[in-house]
């Protein structure tokens, strides 16, 4: 039987029941479109190929490349990617895999281009992975980055019809193909789109959408914003069974930002950013997609203090899913795999790849040549300061030129560092691979393989723990301020823990042991001897729970630490742990009547179905309020909070 294929239906992405899907997940870029960062050469993909090539030879260039596609991403992948709790891989493309510059609008080699993206497809489907196919790299460039695989600083496509013709083309022809697919939950037909007009991006959205309807009237449609997926200008509608994606960066994950510390205002004004990116999709109340963000890892082998530095970034990381929890959005952090930048998982160093680029790696670093992670070099700065003070000095108009989030500084480093440079080094780098063999080329294809790479378990913790939103369709919870809204649910939860605390012999951080595989099903059993059930939900601050989906962002953000101000001191330290996480567990009775015995506020039988008000006045009473109860869509409370008789006594495993 076909896999139905998912549609909008107002705010949310549906199957064919109607149940909402919430689709979370990663992008498989440096693949099927290559970045320099991610694989280690320099400059664009396009030059990176005319080296290699030159240094290779097409036929071995090509057995290269074919095995890099295929160990790129193979059943390994799909099988740990699925584990997890992820659900959609975005799959970047660059056109030039189906097209060529000097046959325009004809289909390469009688679709050779689509062997690995059918085959990912595939597999993915398998371990019921959704994809969504990306087109990356546009003719002519959509944006004036590397990422588009633009050998110049200036997007051309918005300027020459012929560029767009050929784009409506190549995607009737990828729509033609996968129409009747389920597990391709749609198409992203431009990434990052740079257009210094603004109105010709939504213009061609509605002939671009047109054309897809015409051969594949199902898909979904998943629509970037302008300038890096950012802006919302001269955009007045929504096309149907759309989606609308922001992308959300934030400084504070590159080496040039401020470290974050998780203050109060930084929490505030990630949540602002995203909000002030995210305001056209709430207003006009259809889904959210946010097809990008993450930070960048600090190299233990090169960088001191690196455990510190993604200490901080794991931290900004978890607040940007909680914030993304909060609002029950979609979404795919960038990316999957790499050479130890930003990936899930990443090269062994010593693997025969990263040891021959290793050098050369190197003087990338010192010279800036990646704009994406790039270290402050005095080097670099000596030259490219007072260059940049010259400009702003005779050309003040200089920093205000579109894209305006670069300034003058990032379009002189794009220019000198990024478009120049690497041009003059980009057979260099390819001289590296001189005088190898298929035998040799193959060893470093197989570099990629899942079973050679190591996996950046931090961040794969993180993803998990926010994998699935909090469901809220039937059940909604509050909790009460401070200590006494916490501590119950803390004590249940560390209850179930119990057994995995003890295990490891010593005192353990809740969050070290939540990713781990397993738990949750040694939970499960544990709470069903108590009759018990695991409900989820995330915020514990104030009186009422905040409101999640799109009606958040009606309410105004009251930072989480301020609801810790008032704990007693030897308690701040237990909730700032939990509330680091992206949601945890709380104990719902499994019977329809609370019975002995329960530590909640004030609750007994004749509670249940009680009006709120009863139920929060009776729970300020009591020395241990409840943690968590059930309402049903009336406001009233059917359930009280199961806390185990021993949970008190665990708190001391801290």
């Amino acid at each position: 039987m076909a896999t139905p294929i998912l549609r909008v239906q107002g705010e949310d992405i549906v199957g064919s029941d109607g149940t909402p899907v919430i689709l979370r997940g990663a992008a498989l870029a440096g693949w099927m479109n290559m970045e320099n960062f991610i694989t280690g050469y320099p400059g664009q993909e396009s030059q990176h190929h005319a080296s290699m090539i030159k240094v290779l030879g097409r036929e071995k260039h090509d057995f290269f490349f074919d095995k890099f596609y295929e160990y790129f991403f193979t059943e390994a992948d799909a099988q740990f990617f699925a584990s997890k709790g992820l659900n959609c891989l975005r799959l970047p493309m660059n056109y030039r895999h189906f097209e060529d510059d000097t046959n325009p609008s004809v289909l390469k080699d009688d679709g050779a281009g689509f062997k690995h993206v059918d085959r990912v497809v595939k597999l993915c489907a398998k371990y019921k992975i959704y994809t969504i196919l990306d087109l990356h790299s546009l003719p002519g460039g959509q944006n004036p980055d590397w990422h588009s695989d633009n050998v110049t600083n200036h997007a051309a496509f918005w300027d020459h019809k012929d560029f767009q013709d050929r784009v409506c083309w190549l995607w009737r022809i990828i729509a033609s193909r996968y129409r009747n697919n389920g597990w391709v939950a749609g198409y992203n037909p431009i990434n990052e789109p740079c257009d210094p007009e603004h109105w010709r991006l939504p213009a061609f959205y509605d002939r671009i959408a047109k054309g897809i309807r015409d051969v594949d009237p199902q898909h979904i449609l998943w629509l970037d914003g302008n300038t890096f997926a950012m802006e919302w200008k001269f955009f007045d509608h929504v096309l149907p069974n759309s989606v609308l994606a922001l992308h959300d960066y934030s400084m504070h994950g590159f080496p040039k930002g401020d470290k974050y510390i998780g203050s109060a205002e930084q929490k505030d004004k990630l949540e602002k950013q995203f909000l002030r990116k995210a305001e056209f999709m709430f207003k006009q109340k259809v889904p959210c997609w946010n097809g990008e963000f993450g930070p960048v890892y600090a190299n233990p082998q090169l960088d001191e203090g690196s455990e510190e530095i993604n200490a901080a970034r794991y931290n900004l990381l978890d607040e940007q899913l909680r914030i993304y929890d909060k609002y029950k959005i979609h979404w795919s952090i960038w990316l999957y795999k790499d050479i130890g930048v930003q990936g899930m998982v990443h090269l062994d160093p010593e693997s025969k790849w990263m040891k021959t680029i290793a050098p050369f790696l190197e003087k990338k670093r010192a010279l800036q040549l990646d704009a994406w992670g790039r270290y402050p070099s005095k080097e670099v700065e000596e030259v490219i300061n007072p260059l940049v003070d010259w400009v702003d000095k005779n050309a003040p108009s200089s920093k205000d030129q579109y894209p305006t989030p670069w300034a003058t500084e990032r379009q002189i480093t794009r220019l000198i560092n990024h478009l120049w440079m690497p041009k003059c080094l980009s057979d260099e780098f390819a001289e590296q691979f001189r005088g190898m063999g298929e035998a040799e080329l193959e060893e470093c294809a197989k570099s990629f393989h899942f079973d050679r790479c190591l996996q950046r378990e931090g961040l794969n913790q993180a993803l998990t723990a926010h994998s699935q939103p909090p469901n809220l369709a039937s059940t909604q919870f509050v909790s009460l301020k401070g200590l006494k809204g916490r501590l119950p649910a803390i004590a249940g939860y560390c209850s179930a823990c119990a057994e995995t605390f003890q295990e490891r012999g010593s005192p353990q951080r809740l969050d070290e042991v939540v990713g781990r595989a397993g738990l949750r099903q040694r939970w499960a059993t544990q709470l069903q001897q108590h009759q018990l059930k695991i409900v989820p939900f995330d915020d514990l601050d104030g009186l009422e729970r905040s409101p999640l989906g799109h009606a958040a962002s009606e309410v105004s953000h009251q930072p989480r630490s301020q609801s810790m101000r008032s704990m007693p001191q030897g308690f701040a330290d237990l909730a700032d742990t939990v509330e680091r996480l992206s949601r945890f567990v709380g104990f719902e009775q499994t019977q329809a009547e609370p019975s002995e015995p329960l530590r909640t506020a004030g609750m007994s039988s004749s509670n249940a179905g009680a009006p709120l008000e009863v139920i929060r006045d009776a729970a300020s009473e009591t020395d241990v309020g409840s943690g968590a109860l059930r309402l049903d869509a009336s406001g009233t409370a059917s359930r009280a909070t199961h806390v185990l008789p021993e949970a008190n006594s665990l708190l001391g495993i801290f």
